[in-house]
């Protein structure tokens, strides 16, 4: 009895102890198929593939942060995206991932994720148009390109002014700058962005003044197209292919260098100078007319003076050309002063006007006043007129009126009783008589040949105060 009982006590270990192998090998074999994750990983809340560690994550964001701190050195990048992961629990032994699906989910995060920098902007019209490392060289920038056409000194001087104090210190004839702008908006702002190129201050102005910059090369990242790289640049399709030989939209390869050109952003400097201009006012003239006073009298009661006007000359100039000029602010200093004169028109029949009048009806000179024939010859010879008849010069009396021996033929002289004598010599006939009172204009006699003559013509003489005078200064034909 005590032997069956032994047998059956040594049984029921054997079966607990196989019972506790199974187990534990059980247990073993779960726990080794839960030790093995995988990696979902998300950019910015979007998935973007599955990995079996992070480090290939971690290895595209160095290798993108790398490539950032190579391109532009003095630029502190990082990766601008959140990134996450969400791990999963496999059992089993998971297939391993091929090469091929590996290569897809890397080119896919390197497309995803970007590296940004805190880069001074200068924005044209609201769009960042040039990136710079930080806000002093965007300014330098600026000013420079100001100064090269205003200068350094002149630059300064308009900045703590306002034009109306500028206006007000201006002498005459003095020019100094108003303002200098740009002919579009711009402003300078900090972004945080991935920035396709930095400018130095000198590419910044070259650009700027419109100067195309040499081609750089890019080298191609994973996800790049002819069309992305092109807009990444500001270039059309057709500009890449132009300055790259060879390149294909099949060959856009990663790794590989193309060139690429970003194109010039002109604007213009306008300047505003103002000088101080003063200009003359012409005096007028008033004649009054005084009926006590004899025809040819004139009296001068006010002299005339010109004024003065200030105004101000604003000369705009574009990049130092001039471009056009507005006149403004025009104030009379100097107020004008009129000449005022008085003139005769008491008209004596007998007196004269000193308003000549052309003794003859057209005609032409044969003769003028100087030496003829060694000897001088005293007046004007006119012949040929549209009829012979002569007239008097102005109002007078005539003093002499028949032939005259010394070589004038008939005569007639007149008095005209303000100075002046007028001669007329080698008459045909004569209408008028000593002492009678004739009119500027009037029939006198007619055209002849008589006296020392060689042709028909009227000899013609003009005296003042007893003074021979050259009738063409003092008789309008």
């Amino acid at each position: 009895m005590k032997r069956y009982t032994k047998k059956i006590i040594n049984t029921i270990i054997v079966f607990l102890l196989i019972g506790l192998f199974i187990t534990s090998y059980s247990v073993k074999a779960k726990n080794e198929q839960a030790v093995s994750k995988v990696f979902h990983v998300y950019v910015d809340d979007t998935y973007h593939g599955t990995v079996e560690n992070k480090e290939l994550v971690e290895d595209i964001i160095k290798d993108k942060e790398d490539k950032f701190k190579k391109e532009n050195p003095k630029v502190n990048g990082m990766v601008s995206n959140e990134i996450s992961y969400v791990s999963e629990d496999l059992l089993g032994n998971p297939t391993k991932q091929s090469e091929l699906a590996v290569e897809t989910i890397k080119e896919d995060l390197s497309t995803a994720i970007t590296v940004k920098a805190t880069v001074t902007a200068i924005k044209i019209d609201g769009e960042p148009k040039i990136l710079l490392n930080k806000k002093e060289e965007a300014e330098k920038v600026l000013n420079e390109l100001k100064t090269e056409y205003v200068g350094t000194s002149d630059f300064s001087q308009f900045e703590t002014q306002s034009e109306d104090q500028i206006t007000q210190a201006l002498q005459n004839d003095e020019t100094k700058i108003s303002t200098v702008n740009f002919d579009k908006e711009i402003e300078i702002e900090n972004l945080f962005l991935e920035p396709n190129k930095i400018y130095t201050v000198e590419e910044a102005k070259k650009s700027l003044k419109g100067e195309a910059l040499p081609p750089e090369l890019y080298k191609i990242e994973a996800g790049d197209t002819l069309e992305s790289i092109a807009t990444k640049f500001g270039m059309t399709q057709q500009e890449l292919l132009d300055i790259n030989e060879g390149v294909t939209y099949e060959k856009i390869i990663e790794g590989r260098d193309v060139y690429v050109a970003t194109k010039p952003t002109p604007i213009n400097v306008q300047t505003v100078k103002l000088t101080k201009k003063i200009e003359p006012i012409p005096y007028t003239k008033r004649v009054v007319e005084d009926p006590s006073m004899l025809k040819g009298e004139t009296r001068v009661t006010q002299t005339g003076a010109d004024g003065a006007n200030e105004y101000i000359e604003k000369n705009i100039e574009v990049n130092g050309q001039l471009s056009s000029t507005v006149r403004e602010k025009d104030k009379v200093i100097i107020a004008p002063r009129e000449e005022i004169t008085y003139v005769g028109t008491w008209v004596i029949p007998s007196r004269g006007t000193a308003e000549f009048v052309w003794p003859t009806n057209g005609g032409y000179i044969s003769s003028f006043l100087g030496q003829r024939w060694g000897r001088q010859h005293k007046g004007l010879d006119i012949a040929r007129p549209s009829n012979y008849t002569i007239k008097a010069t102005d109002n007078g009396t005539i003093i002499e009126a028949g032939y005259n021996n010394g070589g004038y033929g008939n005569k007639i002289v007149i008095d005209h009783n303000n100075g002046y004598t007028s001669v007329y010599g080698h008459l045909d006939s004569i209408n008028v008589s000593v002492g009678q009172v004739v009119q500027a204009g009037q029939a006198i006699g007619i055209m002849g040949n008589t006296g020392h003559s060689t042709g028909t013509h009227l000899h013609f003489e003009l005296y003042l105060n007893g003074e021979l005078l050259n009738p063409l200064e003092y008789v309008p034909r």
